[in-house]
């Protein structure tokens, strides 16, 4: 019952999260219209931050699906 109610949680957490994030990426987006060059400046190197990172981590993702599928491959046996 508490591992259930914990995954309620997280799951909630999570969606809540995702939720913000794509409000914080459109304020990020109005930002670069911002008069202040400054705060355009801080919004640009934030997507790029965030971008390169998520860039990052899809590359290590399926280099770690890559290696899952051969180990699965070795765990099966050779083909027959």
């Amino acid at each position: 019952r508490v591992q259930d109610a914990r995954a309620r949680i997280l799951d909630d957490v999570l969606t809540r999260t995702a939720e913000l994030a794509g409000r914080a990426v459109d304020k990020l987006g109005d930002l670069l219209d911002a008069e202040a060059p400054a705060v355009q400046l801080g919004a640009a190197r934030t997507i790029l931050t965030i971008a390169a990172e998520y860039g990052e981590r899809a590359e290590l993702a399926e280099r770690v699906a890559a290696l899952e599928a051969v180990l699965d491959a070795r765990k099966a046996g050779p083909p027959t």
